[in-house]
This record gives structure tokens, C-alpha cells and sequence, in this order.
């Protein structure tokens, strides 16, 4: 028989945001968050906060340097004793937004690391590699990879004028592989 929801419903929800490796203090009022991930994109978070005062023009919270794009930041939430990641990554912009309600509010718009795979294009050679090999060596340098094994060594393989983000999905793709960040 399944379980009822109202086995868990005295239970507490407990959410901790993380810039920099820091906790953000308890003045900084964590709105909504919403952690998007899916197979062969990139994840991305959407942490909007309470902020500023709208009658005196002010916005501390977006002028202090823990927002600020390319820093890190992680996102837990779970039970008050114990929470998970669900969201690690880059920040990569913020901006104010007024609700219906004239009510300030601070967006803060998040990548997954491996964002910064997308900037740029490469090219590169790689000989007598696996599949397997030649991704985890394209997006080695965004995090760790896992990649399934394949049995093919391709003599030459070249990357060319390509994002190593765009290449490892080709690759993973021509193998009936999934990229999931």
C-alpha cells in the first residue's frame, strides 16, 4: 500500500544557500528557488530573494560582492537535521524585479560549472582515443566526468571550431549516450 503524505506532514523543510563556500546569513530571505535539470543541457537555478526597500531606492543585497557573476554557489534543502545538494554551479547574473505588490525582489540566475564548456570554440586532434577518453578529456577541466565505455578508438578525431561543450554532446550522442550535468 503507498505511503499518505500525512505520514511527513509535521515534517520541517530546511534550506541552506552557499556563495563562496560561506552560508548566507539569515537577513538575506530565500523566496523561491527552482533547480532545472535535464539530459544533454546544462542544470540551472533561479534563487529569488527578498530585497532592498523600494520607497528609498535602496538594494544592499544586490550591491554586496557574494553575487557577483562567477562566483560559486550551492543550494541544499531537505529535513532540519539533514539536507542534500540539489544545485551547485556558477552565478552567472542577478537583477531586481518589483512583484504586483511593489514588493523588491532579487534574482539570482545560476549555471551548472560545466556552463563555462559553452564559451568559445576549440580545436583540437586526438588520436587513437575511445570516445569515452576523448570526453572526459574535453570536460575534464568543467568538473568531474563519468562516462560509460565505448568500444571504438577512432585514429584521428578532430574538434573543429567547436565549444567543448557542444563537441562532447556529439560525441556522446554518436554513441547513444546522455550528457546530464
Amino acid at each position: 500500500m503507498a505511503e499518505s503524505p500525512s505520514v511527513n506532514k509535521d515534517r520541517v523543510l530546511s534550506c541552506s544557500v552557499y556563495c563562496n563556500g560561506t552560508k548566507l546569513k539569515d537577513t538575506y530571505s530565500l523566496v523561491s528557488a527552482t533547480v532545472r535539470l535535464e539530459l544533454n543541457r546544462i542544470g540551472k537555478a533561479t534563487l529569488k530573494f527578498n530585497a532592498g526597500n523600494m520607497d528609498k531606492q535602496t538594494f544592499d543585497e544586490s550591491d554586496d560582492s557574494l553575487f557577483k557573476p562567477g562566483n560559486t554557489i550551492r543550494l541544499d534543502a531537505g529535513g532540519v537535521n539533514k539536507e542534500e545538494t540539489l544545485f551547485e554551479g556558477i552565478i552567472i547574473g542577478l537583477r531586481i524585479l518589483a512583484d504586483k505588490d511593489f514588493r523588491s525582489c532579487m534574482v539570482v540566475e545560476c549555471r551548472n560549472n560545466t556552463y563555462s564548456a559553452t564559451q568559445g570554440r576549440k580545436n583540437r586532434i586526438f588520436e587513437k582515443k575511445n570516445d569515452n577518453d576523448i570526453i572526459k578529456e574535453v570536460l575534464a577541466a568543467y568538473g568531474s566526468v563519468d562516462v560509460d565505455a565505448t568500444s571504438y578508438q577512432h585514429p584521428t578525431l578532430v574538434q573543429y571550431y567547436c565549444s567543448d561543450w557542444d563537441f562532447a554532446l556529439s560525441r556522446a550522442d554518436a554513441n547513444g549516450l546522455f550528457v546530464y550535468t
